[in-house]
Order: C-alpha cells, then structure tokens, then sequence
C-alpha cells in the first residue's frame, strides 16, 4: 500500500490494495453512526467507545473499506455532516471532491481488477491541514471540541479494526494495514495541526493507539520473508516489540540486509550469536607491533566503538591489519579535517587513534587494570566513532535519513552490551557512514520535515536513540538519559537505573562474567571489586556485587522488584535479585519494576548472622489446598482424585478469597502451581499499589492484578515471614465469567468427589489397566454428563462457559475442567499490607 513509506530499494515488494466497495459508496453522513445506518450495530456509539468488544464481532471488509477509508478522508476534509447537522464546506463542493477522491484513488490493473492507491491522499494532506484549521475556527475554541471528535473517530476506526484483526474471519492483509496506515496518517496531520494553532492547542491529546496491529505476526508471511532475506528472529522480535506504528515496521520490514551474510540458525528469540566471537578466529596480515605513545592530558583523540565480528577484534594479541589501521587512520583524519577544516595550519595537534585492539592489554592483570580506565578512555574522547558494516557503505547525501537511523537501530553495534558502554559515555558520538560522521540530532531535525508520516518513526527510535542523543528527550531531567549514579537524591538514581535497565533490551554479550563489569563501569561502580571475583560462577557471584553495590548507592533496593524476576540470582542471600538484566537471558521484553512511591520503602540487605536475604514491606496472600468433603482419607490421591483423565494443566489455577469471595485467576510460565500449594507453606508476594498521593491523606490498597513472587515459608513468627523465593507468577481478578464458572464448576465437583463413580476411579488405580481404563470410561460420562445437566439448569453458567471456551460448546468441552483446575479447593487469605518478609 503506497500509504505507507517504504526505502527507495525495498528488499521486497509490497501487494496493491484490492478494492472491496464497489457499489458501496460513503454517503458523507456522521462519520460515528455508519454501522447504525448500515444496520450493523443497535449498540449506541458512547456503550461502543466505552466497552470497544461490544462492537459487531464481525464488519465486512467492504463495508469497512467505506466507512474507514472513504468516509475517514472525508472526515478529515470537512466533507461529512458534523455532529450539529452542519457542513464544513458547501455540501455540492463537498459532493465534487469526493467524487474525484474516488475516482483518483481506485485503478483497474492488467488482471481486470480494480485496487486502491494512496497517492491522491498524500497529495491532500496540506488540505487536510486547512480544512482542520477551519473547523477549528467555525467551533471558536481553538480546536478543542474538533479534537475530540476526531480522537473519537480515530479510536472507534482503531478500535474496530483491532476487533476485526482478533475475532470473526480475518481482513485481508493489505486491506487492513491499508485502513491502519490512513489511520496512522490521519492521526499525525491531526497531531501536528492541533498543536500548530496560535497559541498552541496542548490540552486536546489524541488517544494514543498502535497502529501496527501485530504487523510482525509471529510465524506470520512477513516474519518468513525477512528470515528468508537474511534476517535475525531476535532482530525480528526487537522491531516487533519497539514499533508501535505501521510505518516504522513497514519500513523496517523492508530493509535490505548489508555487509557479510550470517549464519542466524543459532540465534534465539532476544539473543543473537552471529556477532559472538570465535575464540579460535586467528587474524590474518596482522602488524608484527603497534605503533603507540603514552597519553598525555589535553591530547585530542578519536575512540571507535565497533563490534568485533565486523572484523576489526583480536582476542589474542594487539594486532589490526594494516589495510585496517590505514582505512581507520583516514576515517580519523577525515573527521578532523570536518570538524575543524584548517586545524593543520593553525598548527593543532592532530587527532590521535584510541582502538581497544591496540590499546588494551589481553593479558588478565593488564585487562583488569585495563577495565578499570575504560570509562574514562570513553569519557575524555574528544569524539568516539561508530563503525558497523550495516551502515558505513551508507551515503548520506544519497540516503534518506529514515533509512540511516534504521540502519543504526538494527545495527550489530546496536545489539552489543560493550558498545552500549562506549555509547553512553563520550560528549560526542558519531556514526561513520561512506562520505561522512554524522550524530543521531543531525538526522533526527531531518527525518520528517515535509512528511508527517515520519513522525512515528522517531518515537519507536527512540528507545535505541536516546541514550546517544546529545538532545534532551522530552521529560528527561538532563541531555543524557542514561548517567551514572551519584550522590544526587535517591529518586533520581532510581530513575537513572530504572532507564538504564530499560536501554539494555535487546543487547548481549559473548561472556555472561562481561555484563555485570559493563554494569559497573557505565553506572560508575567500583569495577576492581566485581573483577577480582573470578573461579566458578564468576557470573553470578559478580552480578551479586553489582547488587550489593545498588543497594549501598540507592540506600536499599526497590521494593517491586522481586515480583518480576524470573531469572533470580543462585546464590544465598540474593534469590530475589534478577541473574541478568539483558532481555536475552532472561527470555522476555518486559521492563523490572523499578519504582518507588513517595510513601514505599526500599528493601533491605540483610547480611548479618545465619540468615542473607532482601527485607521488604509489601502485602501479600497466603495460599492454601483443600480436598473436597469426603477425599480427606484417601491419601496421595486426596488433592487429585481425577488425576490422568486429562493431560495436566496445572500452570493456571483459579483461587478464591475466603474472606471477599472473590475468585482469582493465576498462571506461570513453566512450574506446577499445585507443588507449592500441596506444601501448606505456600505464600505469594505482591507489589504494593503505587500510592503517589499527600502524607495526609490515604487509600486502600486496591488489588485487580500483577506480577507476584510465589514463596514457601520457613519460619514465621508475628513480625515476619522467612521464605524462599520459587517462581514468578500473575495473578489477577478472574473475570465475570471466569467468576461463575468457578462456582459453579466447584459445587459440581463437591458433587462428583462424593459419588461412587470417584470411589471406584480412585479404587482402580491399582488394579488392571482393563478396569484402570473401564473406570476411567465411566468417570469422564459422568463429567460430561454433570456439565450437560447444569447448562441446562443455569443459563447463566452456559453463557459464562461459551465465553470462556473460543471453540466448540460448553458441554463438549468443558468437562477436563474438573481435573485441570477443580480437583481440589484453592484459597488464598491476604496478609497485612505491611507485612515484613525476608526473601532469602
């Protein structure tokens, strides 16, 4: 779809847009009420906004192809009825446009079938412009009713087409990103013309919605073409989690690969290994010596940030090939040359060359003591220089600057936890492209001048970008979002470290003991300390002092931390501490929750007597297994008197609240939940809501969901709990429906635990496989049989169940329930809101 920016050489093409509406023309009418119109809806339009799954499940793709591709432009044009029965426009001028909107937009190809293109749109974008500019003015408020409004058209236009993405036969690919992309389209000229009135209209902010729409689709066409073109699926899964509009992944997806083709059949989900170092790579036409000179202060020099497997790394000696050493000596001269064109008449030194091939020892004392001024090599560096093969064969004078901070984002350099070190460090960066070094402000001030569409681009960037931008990001304290921690207040370290974890995503290193000394040297901890701890576990036992660190800097460590680890540290003391900040080791995008609230306290070190932990105030639930009435004397057989009838499913649980009634739902990604639970010890941190409000005042502690810490107690008295953290799980509300089924389903069970038909289940399974099998026969008829006859009784249970079961009928499919999640009762009890725990 031409609605969409693409590079000026796509790796592959893109598939016209076919055109659906023939016959079915937009009638200029209230944009909002089509559906009603077309009778397709009875649900009036404030239920719909509000409760979006109440829409039709299900639109035609013509119908929407008219009402949010014709009837959105004509919207955004002033050619519909507005909400008050006036007009923008006359309504006969209105009438011609249109007419000629369709007749420039829809093309019969060779085949004989007629498509849609998006040319005449990007041609009407300055009217768009005007057009909201005069209806802001007939509204004489600056554009703020308008801006609701068309916030209301978008989101319903957005809102609509993610149902139609999730339920109901799917939209064709490209009629539905087609519809996407003008609604992406629409929403930036809206953006942007808003906020151009005098004085600016600030105060109208449109809804902020992804116009992707799982454009990346796991296993999807396009995640096929760009593995086959060359790319990494860990490469895939970063542009799939950062772009959140159509534009930057239609973009992206199109890329061409540059440099050496790689071998990504290693590669992992957040973790590529192509650019790992192989420790037996010999380098070849190396210099029998490096030619260097001590520092001296005030000496003008240019440090490169590269990655290894470019080519320019040597694990074993300090050597380069001299066709290197000479191509990089000229990048070196060519800067100077750029940034001071007649430094060599004025007689200044010339700049020197700092490359950590040459220059750092690759013996283990001269590297540790290597790695102690490594910061400050980056630091002092009158510029460091980026060389990656992705982009240096790049002109910037003949590529549009879209494709160079593409290139730069999907970069190796980009992937690497080294560079990201030699980053964040310098007061210039600069990226080496074929005819010049430029820095990300120069080609971000000229992205989307001209275009609007590339303004999406430059929010999905800036994750990667920021942290190398000498610009200040929109709402950061200082020009470099990733600082090092200081004596400055504990809220702002927390902040630091909360963005620099989040910087992280995406990156690796060859060596798991490389991270935590990274760790040190970027936040500017003692790096000897984490170098001198070397022998087995090396990582662990360092990442360990880079927490023990934190702690000392912050003065504790944030109290909802612990709930989102998956991946905690194997050392006493420290099982509540993540093993790795880098999303490739612990297998998931997500951010650690680093906040801390005006009234939370941080969590303490313990470290003192036989007990090591982490000391928290946070509320929690105690979780408890019970055998329905009668299974008490039954022994191993007790909690799962159904056990073998279906295959288990114990991952997800579904526990009540004695005390409220409430059902909640849980689920984990790998652990039997019922381990736990059968203990009787079983308990389950969770993060404290946040509470940023005045010391005078207060507010229940209000729990619907989240990310909790599931613990076995082993010794509690009344002031605390000693546990030992086992898994991260998410608990939350069960929902209506989950609600009844629950309740239903567990007065079913009581029933069948107490008949003879489980006796005899139980009975067979020590007995020959024929009765096992013949038990288990008459066991499941029964199952079924229960669920067929409360459908019937209970309406209100049928409809629950239909809700929760996306395929086939209730009494089909729901009987395996009674083993998965009912063959015993689950209640939790909670703790106090201040209950003190030591994690260890």
């Amino acid at each position: 779809m031409d609605l969409l920016i693409t590079p000026a050489d796509p790796a592959f093409p893109s598939n016209d847009t076919p055109y659906l509406a023939a016959g079915d023309r937009w009638d200029r009418s209230h944009f909002l009420t089509y559906l009603e119109r077309r009778q397709l809806s009875t649900i009036p339009i404030t239920s719909r906004r509000a409760s979006p799954y109440l829409c039709i499940p299900q639109v035609p793709g013509a119908v929407l192809q008219t009402w949010l591709f014709f009837g959105l432009v004509a919207e955004v044009l002033g050619l519909n009825e507005q909400e008050d029965g006036k007009y923008i426009i006359d309504p006969y001028q209105a009438e011609a446009e249109l007419s000629m909107l369709y007749e420039e937009s829809v093309f019969v190809k060779e085949d004989g079938q007629r498509y849609i293109t998006g040319a005449k749109i990007l041609s009407l974008v300055p009217l768009m412009q005007e057009r909201i500019g005069l209806a802001a003015r007939m509204a004489g408020d600056n554009g703020y009713r308008l801006g609701r409004y068309l916030n209301n058209c978008l989101t319903l236009a957005w809102q609509q087409l993610h149902i139609s993405t999730n339920r109901g036969k799917p939209l064709e690919h490209e009629v539905k990103y087609s519809l996407s992309a003008l609604g992406e389209l629409v929403h930036n000229v809206t953006d942007i013309t808003l906020k151009s009135f005098t004085p600016p209209n600030r105060t109208t902010l449109l809804n902020y919605c992804l116009w992707a729409l799982n454009y990346f689709k796991r296993g999807g066409w396009l995640e096929g073409q760009m593995l086959s073109h060359g790319w990494c699926s860990s490469e895939i899964e970063k542009v799939r989690v950062r772009c959140d509009h159509l534009n930057t992944a239609h973009y992206v997806s199109r890329l061409k690969k540059l440099g050496d083709k790689r071998d990504h059949s290693r590669c992992q989900k957040y973790m590529c290994s192509a650019f790992q170092i192989d420790k037996a790579w010999n380098m070849a036409h190396g210099r029998e010596e490096a030619q260097v000179e001590a520092f001296k202060p005030g000496t003008p020099y240019v440090a490169i940030s590269h990655v290894w497997a470019d080519g320019l790394g040597n694990p074993d000696v300090n050597a380069l090939p001299e066709c290197q050493v000479d191509r990089i000596i000229s990048l070196v001269a060519g800067l100077q040359k750029a940034v001071d064109p007649e430094w060599d008449k004025r007689n200044r030194t010339p700049y020197r060359l700092w490359i950590d091939t040459l220059c750092c020892p690759v013996d283990l004392a001269g590297k540790t003591v290597a790695l102690e001024r490594i910061a400050d090599v980056y630091r002092n560096a009158t510029h460091v220089l980026v060389l990656d093969t992705s982009f240096t064969l790049l002109s910037t004078e003949a590529i549009h600057p879209a494709e160079l901070l593409s290139r730069i984002s999907c970069s190796a350099w980009m992937r690497r936890l080294w560079t990201f070190q030699e980053g964040v460090l310098p007061s210039s960066l600069l990226y080496q492209f074929a005819d010049r070094a430029v820095g990300i402000g120069t080609l971000l001030s000229e992205l989307y001048r001209g275009d609007v569409r590339y303004q999406g681009l430059t929010s999905d960037f800036r994750p990667d970008l920021d942290p190398f931008d000498g610009v200040p990001p929109q709402g950061a304290l200082s020009g470099r979002p990733v600082q090092t921690l200081s004596s400055s207040s504990q809220s702002d370290n927390i902040r630091i470290l909360s963005q620099f974890q989040s910087a992280l995503q995406f990156r690796t290193v060859s060596v798991p003991e490389d991270e935590p000394l990274c760790i040190a040297t970027i936040l500017s901890l003692d790096i000897a300390r984490v170098a001198n701890e070397n022998g087995s576990h090396a990582a662990q036992k360092r990442m360990a002092i880079v927490w023990e660190m934190i702690a000392e800097w912050l003065g504790g460590i944030p109290p909802r931390l612990f709930a989102d680890v998956d991946n905690p540290l194997e050392i006493e003391g420290f099982r509540w501490a993540p093993k790795s900040l880098l999303a490739a080791d612990y297998q998931q995008s997500h951010h650690l929750d680093l906040t801390c609230g005006p009234h939370d306290k941080l969590g303490t070190l313990v470290s003192k007597g036989h007990q090591k932990g982490l000391r928290l105030s946070s509320p929690g639930f105690r979780a408890y297994a019970r055998p329905h009435p009668g299974l008490s004397s039954v022994g191993q057989y007790g909690l799962h008197p159904w056990g073998g009838t279906m295959s288990s499913g114990f991952n997800i649980m579904l526990l009540k609240e004695e005390e409220t009634g409430l059902w909640y739902y849980m689920r984990c990604s790998d652990m039997p939940l019922c381990q736990a639970i059968h203990t009787g010890h079983c308990a389950m941190i969770r993060k404290a809501i946040w509470k940023p409000i005045s010391p005078t005042k207060s507010a229940p502690d209000e729990f619907s969901g989240g990310n909790c810490a599931i613990v076995l107690i082993e010794e509690e008295d009344e002031a605390e709990f000693v546990v030992r953290r086992q898994q991260q799980v998410f608990l939350t509300l069960a929902s209506p429906s989950q609600s009844v089924v629950a309740d239903e389903m567990t007065e079913l069970a009581t029933k069948l635990a107490g008949e003879k038909v489980t006796a005899d289940f139980i009975a067979a399974q020590s007995q020959e496989p024929t009765d096992h099998h013949a038990a288990e026969e008459k066991l499941i008829k029964r199952m079924k049989e229960l669920v067929v006859e409360a459908c019937q009784a209970r309406p209100e249970f049928a409809r629950a169940a239909e809700e929760e079961l996306p395929y086939g009928h209730a009494e089909d499919k729901m009987w395996p329930y009674f083993d998965w999640y009912f063959s015993h009762r689950n209640f939790i009890k909670r703790t106090s809101d201040n209950q003190l725990w030591l994690i260890v």
